[in-house]
């Protein structure tokens, strides 16, 4: 079974067997030929047997926390990757795992394959801009940044982010913190990647991520983008096609006027080759 093949089958277990970390690495597969999957979850498996000493099985969830964090970040030394963030390595976990560093959904995913292997499940949440854990309580919810060294955060802190990265305040209500189930977490690895290789001109790399994305969660928007990329691909023929399917699904797509004159200039491209 090839990478792509073994990602397509994870993703029809996901709901009953939410492995992300295994996900993760079948992402990482189809860029790395021959990766190792097994031996990268037996390298998360140790992290998890070393962290379990610091525990004796009756904590609370902030002891716990603790001790994840000293091992992860203070004995291991993983940490959030500043300096090089849009380096696509940050969105490949065996990546994270050899160079310790990542984005903060990686970084999420590896915190939470250890908490869950010590006993523990945390749930992800798709906060804008920056992806975050959250361990759910009577009440309310602890909220674990795995980008910020395992930094527990309040609803205020978020909303105090958010209004500093869109320069205006922002108000936060209870919806914003609800979990979401994996297949939203594995698009967003994948639209991390997508936006990672377009952003780099790489548009191969970025067709190949965005087809994953149709298999996890697919949405009307996608056949835009594929149509884009095969543009650019050169590939004319199947990009006038998603064009044409993107505007008869979405009639009041607020950028038909540009898709359309996309497609004339798709049109007049296949028509000088005839």
């Amino acid at each position: 079974m090839d990478a792509r093949e073994a990602f397509v089958q994870a993703m029809k277990r996901v709901e009953a067997d939410a492995d992300l970390g295994r996900i993760a690495l079948l992402i990482a597969a189809e860029e790395y030929p021959g990766l190792d999957v097994d031996g990268y979850l037996t390298r998360i498996d140790e992290i998890a047997r070393d962290v379990r000493p610091r525990l004796d099985g009756d904590e609370g969830p902030a002891a716990v926390l603790s001790a994840i964090n000293a091992h992860l970040y203070g004995v291991l030394g993983f940490r959030g990757n500043r300096e090089d963030y849009y380096d696509p390595r940050n969105s490949y976990l065996n990546e994270v795992l050899d160079r310790r560093t990542g984005l903060p959904i990686l970084l999420s995913v590896l915190y939470r394959e250890v908490a869950r292997r010590l006993g523990h499940e945390l749930v992800g949440i798709n906060f804008p801009l920056h992806f975050v854990l959250g361990w759910p309580l009577d009440g309310g919810m602890l909220i674990v940044d795995a980008f910020e060294e395992g930094a527990i955060l309040t609803p205020a802190d978020c909303a105090l982010r958010l209004s500093r990265a869109y320069g205006r305040p922002v108000e936060l209500g209870p919806d914003a913190f609800e979990p979401v189930g994996p297949r939203p977490i594995v698009r967003r690895m994948l639209t991390n990647l997508l936006n990672e290789y377009t952003r780099r001109r790489d548009y191969a790399r970025a067709l190949a991520a965005l087809d994953r994305m149709q298999v996890v969660l697919p949405t009307i928007d996608d056949q835009r983008v594929r149509g884009l990329l095969l543009f650019r691909l050169a590939r004319p023929r199947e990009a006038e096609q998603e064009l044409t399917n993107y505007l008869a699904n979405a009639p009041a797509a607020p950028d038909r006027e540009s898709i359309e004159q996309h497609l004339r200039w798709i049109r007049r491209l296949r028509a000088s080759v005839n």
